[in-house]
C-alpha cells in the first residue's frame, strides 16, 4: 500500500484518520494551554502522526511543557490519558483498559519514569500525599497500575511460549544499558505477608511461596514468586490473592529514606477498598534479629531473619530464601550478558 512521507496510508481511511488525529492534539492542545505554533513544528518532524497515550512522543511533548510550567497540570494530565479513575476496582477487564492507555513502546527504564518522580517528589513535600484528596488518591493508585503496565511490557516484547516471566524478565535486564540501575538485594519483607490464625501463618493463595523483589533506578519494583511469576495488586493477565496482597508498586522515591515512606508507604492510606478488604489480617514479618531479654518471644517467632521462626520457608529463614531466588536471578541475568 502506498504512504505518504509521514507514514500514511494513502487511502481515504488513512487520511481522515491523519486529520482525525490532529483535530484531536489541537483540541488537547487548546484544553492545557499548549502553544500552537511551537507544537505543529514538534509534529511536522514526526514520522507518523497517530495517538497521544503515555508514554507516546506526543505525550512526551505535552507532558514536558506542562512539567516546565504547571506541574501538578502536568500531573492532572497524565491521569487523564491514562483515564485513571479515583478508585481502582481489580477487575481484570478494567486493568486491561487501563493499561491499553499506554504506548506500547513505554519500557520500565525510559526516562520518563524520573521525571514523572521528580514532579511528584517536588510537588508533594513532607506526608502530604497521603491527605485523602481525589488527586492523592489517584496518584496513589496509580503505582499499581504503573507496575501493571511495566509487567506487561516485559511479556509483551521478552516472553516466548514456555516461558515464566521471570524467564522474561532476565531476557529484558540482561539487554539493558546500564546493568548499574538494578538492584538485586532490595528487602522483600513487605511482600511476604501471611495470615495469622493462632500458631498458624497462612499463605494468601494457601500455598506455600516466598516472594523476591527487584528494581531499577528504584522506581521501577518487579516481584516474583518462586514459581516465576509477576505479582501485581492489579495484573492484566491474571488475578491472584498473592499479587494483590504481595504485589509490585512503581516507588515516586528515589530511594530508600524518609521520601520513600513519605511518597510510596504512608499513601497506603488511600488503597483502594478491594485491596483494603484483601489484606485485612495480614502481616509483614518482623525485623527482630534474635532474642533479647527486652523483646518478647513472639517478636522473633515472626523475624524476617528466623529460619525456625513462623515465616521461615523450609530450614531458611524468609530473608535466606529470598536471597536464594535472587542469586539464581542474578546470575541467570549475567549468563544471559555474556552469551
Amino acid at each position: 500500500m502506498a504512504k505518504t512521507a509521514l507514514n500514511i496510508p494513502f487511502t481515504v481511511e488513512g487520511i481522515e484518520n491523519y486529520y482525525q488525529n490532529i483535530k484531536m492534539i489541537l483540541s488537547l492542545a487548546d484544553k492545557w494551554s499548549i502553544p500552537k505554533d511551537d507544537l505543529l513544528l514538534f509534529l511536522k518532524g514526526l514520522k507518523a502522526i497517530d495517538d497521544i497515550k503515555v508514554g507516546s512522543p506526543i505525550f512526551k511533548y505535552f507532558w514536558t511543557s506542562l512539567s516546565l510550567q504547571a506541574p501538578l497540570k502536568a500531573l492532572e494530565f497524565v491521569l487523564e490519558q491514562a483515564k485513571m479513575p479515583t478508585e481502582l476496582s481489580g477487575e481484570l477487564s478494567e486493568t486491561q483498559y487501563l493499561v491499553a492507555q499506554f504506548s506500547d513502546e513505554l519500557a520500565p527504564h525510559d526516562d520518563f519514569w524520573i521525571a514523572l518522580s521528580q514532579v511528584i517528589y517536588d510537588s508533594f513535600p513532607g506526608n502530604s500525599l497521603a491527605e485523602d484528596t481525589v488527586l492523592n488518591r489517584k496518584l496513589h493508585q496509580f503505582r499499581y497500575l504503573i507496575s501493571s503496565q511495566q509487567a506487561q511490557y516485559v511479556r509483551r516484547y521478552f516472553k516466548d511460549v514456555g516461558m515464566t516471566d521471570r524467564d522474561a524478565l532476565v531476557n529484558y535486564l540482561s539487554c539493558l544499558r546500564e546493568p548499574d540501575s538494578i538492584t538485586y538485594y532490595e528487602s522483600a519483607r513487605l511482600h511476604n505477608k501471611r495470615r495469622r490464625n493462632g500458631e498458624i501463618f497462612g499463605f494468601p493463595d494457601d500455598e506455600p511461596v516466598i516472594n523476591s523483589k527487584l528494581l531499577i533506578s528504584f522506581h521501577t519494583e518487579f516481584i516474583i514468586d518462586d514459581k516465576g511469576n509477576f505479582l501485581n495488586e492489579i495484573d492484566a493477565e491474571v488475578i491472584t490473592r498473592n499479587g494483590i496482597i504481595n504485589g509490585a508498586s512503581f516507588n515516586y522515591a528515589f530511594k530508600n529514606n524518609t521520601r520513600h515512606k513519605e511518597l510510596d508507604v504512608d499513601p497506603v492510606k488511600l488503597d483502594p477498598k478491594f485491596r483494603n478488604d484483601m489484606t485485612r489480617g495480614y502481616r509483614s514479618p518482623n525485623l527482630s534479629r534474635r532474642k533479647w531479654f527486652f523483646f518478647k518471644e513472639e517478636d522473633y517467632d515472626c523475624s524476617y531473619f528466623n529460619k525456625k521462626g513462623y515465616y521461615a520457608f523450609g530450614r531458611r529463614s524468609a530473608k535466606q530464601s529470598v536471597d536464594k531466588q535472587v542469586k539464581y536471578l542474578k546470575k541467570a541475568v549475567q549468563k544471559m550478558r555474556i552469551n
